[in-house]
């Protein structure tokens, strides 16, 4: 039931409300976890590389952060 209400959602507000409201209608804590650890040699850094794992690592938790907060004032 919440997952056939949840692939219906397109943002990060709608999953966040969708599923609080599934689940009793109040979301009182947000945990965000998110990452993507894959080890390599340092001297293969590239910019590239270091943005979209940057992307990959922070862009969940802060607009995750900004959809549980929507949906806990509202």
């Amino acid at each position: 039931m919440i997952a056939e209400a949840l692939a219906q959602c397109s943002t990060s507000i709608s999953v966040i409300a969708t599923a609080a409201k599934a689940l009793g209608g109040q979301l009182n804590v947000y945990i965000g976890n998110a990452a993507n650890d894959v080890r390599h040699a340092f001297d293969d850094l590239t910019p590239e590389y270091w943005d979209n794992n940057q992307s990959i690592n922070l862009r969940p938790q802060v607009f995750g952060a900004q959809a549980a907060a929507h949906v806990m004032a509202s």
